[in-house]
């Protein structure tokens, strides 16, 4: 890249721009006649790009053609059920209405559903799925594909198999876990079309709050700033709240102004986006954690699992408002519904924690070891798996094992010392909540 290698960061996880490059998000094109206009290309592939290019910038025009106002980016979705009945007809209605909610849930984009043979779309959404179902021989079978545009560039295609068994399809996690992969890769594969940005933006920022690193905690909340005053500010404003509560959690920001902070990003996210799920989650945790608010936290869990029950994030949410209410089986139950929930997620590795948290509420220490681990393979850089590692292998008796994780955990905590561990603020409550601090304390002295 020659003068310009320093423009760009990356780390497992991301690639990004870094803070000298400025970003022009949204350029107008109101006022010029046609995209590329002067420009004159004898050949028909470029001439159908071209064309898709000028109807997404028509889209994403205000409908009077003034003030450069952005409408939401079209993501269509067209079904069938190729088996006659009324499970076969329930359960394609059921899918469609899940993935529709799951792409509503990301407040910038408009669905539309269709049946194959319907008047398409104009202009052309910006993505399309389509989705293929069948009942035979006991089992339930899901076909998936997605495409971009006019042109129909592929982004991506999966099948899903379940067993023909209502209370598995609707109580398991694995249909949402497929949707949730189907999403994630229909709209991050198609990050190129000019109308998603938003929610690309929103989603690679939202990342960075789970490395452990400062730096990327500002980062994702300037980005998350500038977000607020677009199409997904609900959302926006609920990553912020989100952001201030991992300030807390991550790196010990306890003071009144974090709190207050949080809480009023979250009350300005619930006005804009109460019934968002998303939105409702995020506020559920920072109610439930930095203001101490159980019930409340509760009542937004269980909107955002009204709204979407098989959203990872309502999912988890739920899960910890039983944690907090003292119900530790259903809150296991819970957790390990969200992580398969959640496995398609950048961040899985969060959901494998909160499972290990709920499993050792328990008493299940050798579950929670194993799920402590796989957050770690998943991230190594990851605080929280760390910390339990150490712990957990010191009571363990591996001392070896446990300075292993502490010399890893150096490296993103600068200072940690396994005495840290017996620090009464030290971020390890649910470890002493079940009553192995004394424990812990004993195996770390001399």
């Amino acid at each position: 890249m020659g003068d310009d290698v320093g423009l760009l960061g990356s780390d497992r996880l991301n690639l990004w721009l870094e803070p000298p490059v400025t970003l022009e998000r949204h350029v107008p094109l109101i006022g010029v006649s046609d995209v590329l206009e002067d420009l004159d290309v004898r050949d028909p592939e470029f001439e159908d790009w071209l064309r898709e290019i000028r109807s997404v910038e028509d889209a994403t025009a205000a409908p009077g053609g003034g003030g450069g106002t952005r409408t939401a980016p079209v993501v269509s979705i067209v079904s069938q059920s190729n088996s006659e009945g009324p499970e076969a007809s329930f359960l394609s209605t059921y899918f469609t209405d899940s993935l529709a909610s799951r792409l509503k849930a990301l407040g910038d984009v408009e669905v539309r559903v269709r049946a194959p043979g319907g008047a398409p779309d104009k202009p052309p959404p910006l993505a399309q799925i389509e989705v293929d179902s069948m009942v035979d021989a006991g089992g339930w079978y899901v076909n998936l594909r997605s495409f971009a545009g006019a042109r129909r560039q592929f982004l991506w295609s999966g099948r899903l198999h379940l067993p023909m068994n209502f209370q598995v399809i609707w109580e398991g996690p694995e249909m949402s876990a497929f949707i949730g992969r189907a999403v994630s890769a229909t709209l991050e594969r198609g990050a190129t079309l000019q109308a998603l940005p938003s929610y690309i933006s929103l989603q690679l920022a939202a990342r960075r709050l789970f490395t452990g690193r400062r730096d990327d905690l500002e980062r994702a909340d300037a980005e998350f700033e500038e977000a607020q005053h677009g199409d997904a500010s609900g959302v926006a404003l609920a990553w912020r709240a989100f952001a201030r509560l991992t300030d807390a959690l991550e790196f010990g920001r306890h003071d009144a102004q974090c709190a207050d902070e949080a809480a009023g990003f979250a009350d300005e996210a619930l006005a804009q986006a109460r019934h968002n799920p998303l939105v409702a989650a995020l506020a559920a945790q920072v109610y439930m954690k930095l203001r101490g608010d159980h019930d409340y936290g509760h009542y937004l869990a269980t909107v955002a699992v009204e709204n979407c029950d098989q959203n990872p994030y309502a999912l988890h949410a739920m899960s910890q408002a039983a944690m907090f209410r003292g119900d530790f089986v259903e809150g296991h139950r819970l957790a390990a519904w969200s992580r398969r929930a959640a496995s398609s997620l950048p961040n899985a590795f969060c959901w494998d924690f909160q499972n290990a948290l709920a499993a050792l509420s328990l008493g299940r220490r050798e579950e929670a070891e194993r799920l402590v681990y796989a957050s770690h393979v998943k991230a190594p850089a990851y605080r929280p798996a760390l910390r339990y590692l150490c712990a957990l292998s010191l009571l363990d008796g591996d001392r070896p094992r446990a300075d292993r994780f502490a010399e890893r955990l150096t490296r993103v905590e600068p200072g940690f010392t396994p005495q840290a561990l017996t620090q009464p603020d030290y971020p390890i409550d649910t470890l002493r909540l079940v009553g192995l601090g004394g424990a812990l304390a004993d195996a770390i002295a001399p």
